[in-house]
């Protein structure tokens, strides 16, 4: 697997197909050269950056020269994300005997394969347990400190749960407080009902004896 000049400041789809077993990763890029020496560099220098685990595995197993990146389509960024999942669907790269992605992108966030979020929930209930994600909020936002794309998406993701959504919150005592913002689930220790939201992708959630509903917020309408 070797970066193609050719391929410099070209956006699109590409794949990374194996060639003792035929599995493909399907990912999406800016720049497919700059995207190809990124893997590279991560599996040189044995870095967990750009590689999921799945691919790496193979990349250790059957070497990385037993691979290659091609692209699948090239595309504006508009539309990639849409693109990027009409070809993991295509190619039924989330299917573990077809594929090595993990999990697929979605507007709410990621959907992963049966097999896999079985396999990542039993995982992060024994890493709880264990201890061994003690301090990992503070760990991830130093990790995070100087990615500043992540942070740009970040601020994007919050300001759009944010702004998009009012609440309804009943306590515990049966009171209830109706439009509230954003601010006011944080002031009450519970804006953690949003991964309850997107969870069980329902928009009535408990969180810490209160209820809450959430409801569009039309701005149109104020």
């Amino acid at each position: 697997m070797l970066p193609n000049p050719f391929l410099k400041d070209r956006s699109g789809i590409y794949g990374i197909r194996s060639l003792d077993t035929g599995k493909i990763y399907v990912g999406r890029t800016r720049c497919m050269f700059q995207r190809c020496k990124q893997y590279l560099n991560s599996f040189h220098m044995d870095s967990k950056c750009h590689i999921n685990d799945h691919l790496r595995n193979s990349f250790n197993s059957y070497g990385v020269d037993r691979f290659e990146m091609f692209p699948l389509e090239f595309c504006e960024q508009n539309v990639i994300k849409d693109r990027e999942n009409y070809w993991m669907d295509k190619l039924q790269s989330c299917e573990r005997e077809t594929g090595f992605n993990l999990r697929r992108d979605t507007d709410g966030g990621f959907v992963t394969s049966a097999s896999t979020s079985a396999k990542i929930s039993a995982r992060l209930k024994k890493e709880w347990a264990s201890g061994a994600r003690d301090g990992h909020a503070a760990k991830m936002r130093d990790r995070w400190a100087g990615d500043t794309d992540r942070l740009k998406e970040q601020g994007k993701r919050l300001s759009r749960v944010k702004t998009k959504w009012v609440y309804n919150v009943t306590f515990p005592d049966g009171t209830v407080e109706l439009c509230v913002f954003f601010a006011r689930l944080k002031e009450l220790g519970i804006v953690h009902v949003q991964g309850v939201f997107h969870k069980k992708k329902t928009d009535i959630a408990m969180s810490k004896g209160h209820t809450v509903e959430r409801i569009v917020f039309n701005r149109g309408e104020h």
